[in-house]
C-alpha cells in the first residue's frame, strides 16, 4: 500500500483511517498528483507545487475548481492528525470525479554520504508521455523502482527515442561542462520546482545555464551531473551506468550552499 502505514488520509474533506485506503481506486492511470516535503510541520514550495497541479489540469483540458486556501487547509488535517514533522505529502486528483486525495508516503532522503560523496545512476530508453503533466503513471513508476532495486542505483536517468537525455524517473538532471551548465529543454521534461529554483540560483551566482538537447552519448563529456528535485533537492551524481564523474566540482557545491539557505 502506497500510504504510509498507520497515518490517517484525507478523501474530499474528511479525514479517514489507514484501512479504508485502495490503492486501485486512488492511482487511477492519468490522474493528476504531486508530492511536497513538509519541514518543521509546514509544506515547503507549497504554492508552487499547487500551480503545478493547476497547470496540469489546464494542459489536460480541466478546470481547476479548488482554490488554493481550500487544499492547504486540507494539507493541514493530514499534518495535524499524523503529527508530521519531516517527511513527504502526495495529493491525487481526479479530475472526472471531483476527487481528491491527500496522504503522508514514505520518503527516501539521500545521506550525508550521498551528498559528499554522489549517487548511482542508470540509463533507460523510455519516453515519458505528455511530460509536462504531472500524472499517475504506475506502469512507468513500477519499471524504473524495480530497476533501481535491481541494480541498487539512486535514480534512472530516461533517455528518449531521438537518443537525448530528458530527466530522471523522480528527478531533473543538470550537467555542467567546464564553466557552463546545462539542463534538458523544458519541453521534454517535468518542470521541476526544485529545477526552477536551481536555474534561478545559477542566474543569481552568475553561472552561464542554457537548456539544451544532451545527446547520451555525451553524458560521458561533462564534468559533472546533478539531479534536483523534492527529495534529493540538489544531488551530485557519482556514476551513470559506468561512467564516473566528479562529485567535488566546485560550481555545484555553490549551487547547494546556495539551496540550502532557502527557508
Amino acid at each position: 500500500m502506497e500510504i504510509l502505514q498507520n497515518t490517517k488520509f484525507v478523501f474530499n474533506e474528511n479525514i479517514l483511517e489507514n484501512s479504508f485506503f485502495n490503492d486501485e481506486s486512488v492511482l487511477i492511470a492519468g490522474a493528476i498528483y504531486d508530492v511536497f516535503k513538509v519541514k518543521n510541520k509546514k509544506p515547503v514550495f507549497l504554492n508552487q507545487h499547487i500551480e503545478r497541479v493547476k497547470q496540469s489540469y489546464l494542459l489536460k483540458g480541466f478546470t481547476f475548481e479548488y482554490n488554493n486556501n481550500y487544499i492547504k487547509s486540507q494539507i493541514n488535517k493530514v499534518i495535524v492528525e499524523n503529527n508530521i514533522l519531516f517527511g513527504n505529502i502526495k495529493m491525487v486528483f481526479h479530475p472526472l470525479a471531483n476527487a481528491v486525495y491527500i496522504y503522508q508516503i514514505e520518503h527516501h532522503y539521500p545521506t550525508t554520504s550521498d551528498y559528499a560523496n554522489g549517487v548511482d545512476t542508470i540509463t533507460l530508453n523510455i519516453e515519458r508521455p505528455s511530460p509536462n503533466i504531472k500524472q499517475i503513471n504506475r506502469q512507468l513508476r513500477h519499471k524504473t523502482d524495480a530497476l533501481i532495486k535491481k541494480h541498487n542505483v539512486y535514480e534512472i536517468i530516461l533517455i528518449n527515442d531521438q537518443g537525448f537525455v530528458t530527466e530522471g524517473s523522480k528527478s531533473n538532471l543538470f550537467f555542467i561542462f567546464k564553466d557552463r551548465i546545462v539542463t534538458p529543454p523544458v519541453d521534454a521534461v517535468l518542470p521541476g520546482i526544485t529545477r526552477s529554483i536551481v536555474i534561478d540560483i545559477c542566474k543569481k551566482l552568475g553561472f552561464a545555464i542554457t537548456e539544451e538537447k544532451i545527446s547520451a552519448n555525451d553524458i560521458v563529456h561533462a564534468d559533472a551531473v546533478f539531479i534536483t528535485g523534492t527529495s534529493p533537492e540538489v544531488l551530485p551524481v557519482k556514476k551513470v551506468n559506468d561512467f564516473e564523474f566528479k562529485t567535488q566540482s566546485l560550481i555545484l557545491k555553490w549551487i547547494m550552499m546556495e539551496f540550502s539557505k532557502i527557508e
